[in-house]
């Protein structure tokens, strides 16, 4: 009779599983802490992608109204004075064909943290930037600070509006997801 020899079968041990099964359960864990911080930095670089298109858009369409336009300093002239200070919260503009229109922050001051517009002179407020987007700040500083058109001016000056304007998104609590944005735009028409 031949002798039969046992063949002995190899496995793991119970302690070795348990140790292979807690590798495993942290190198899983760390891949899910890296997936969900991906998505949190691409869902907070999507919300700044939509603040700073809605800003762009914001200075854009001031941009356009100014260069086709000019500063409408009579309204500044009845609302503060000969002497108004920089800078002011709403700009006026008037175009080749004098009409009167608008542009502030919170125009119809049920709002907030809406940029307005008001093409008319007539009171009435359309929005230029949508709910998700919040406006914490619209500056208009105006140079020169005075009607360079009135007669009795003594230089000629181009008319120079600086736009500053800080946003954020409605539903971020982050200071880090705002945007800050400053432009200088010169009107194209000069009368004098």
């Amino acid at each position: 009779m031949k002798n039969k020899k046992k063949k002995e079968k190899k496995a793991f041990s119970l302690m070795e599983m348990i140790i292979a099964t807690a590798l495993f359960l942290i190198a899983i864990t760390t891949s899910i802490g890296i997936f969900l911080s991906t998505i949190r930095a691409n869902n907070k670089i999507n919300l700044m992608q939509e603040v700073e298109n809605e800003v762009r858009y914001i200075i854009e369409t001031m941009s356009k109204e100014i260069r086709l336009g000019t500063i409408y300093y009579d309204y500044y002239e009845d609302t503060y004075g000969l002497d108004f200070q920089n800078p002011v919260s709403t700009l006026a503009l008037l175009d080749n064909a004098d009409n009167i229109s608008y542009f502030a922050l919170n125009g119809d001051e049920e709002s907030s943290g809406i940029v307005q517009v008001d093409f008319s002179d007539s009171g009435v407020w359309s929005d230029l930037t949508s709910n998700d987007v919040i406006v914490d700040q619209l500056d208009f500083y105006l140079l020169p600070d005075f009607n360079p058109f009135a007669q009795d001016a003594e230089f000629i000056q181009q008319p120079l509006v600086i736009i500053y304007l800080e946003a954020h998104y409605n539903n971020s609590d982050d200071s880090e997801g705002k945007i800050k944005m400053q432009t200088s735009v010169t009107s194209r028409q000069y009368k004098k």
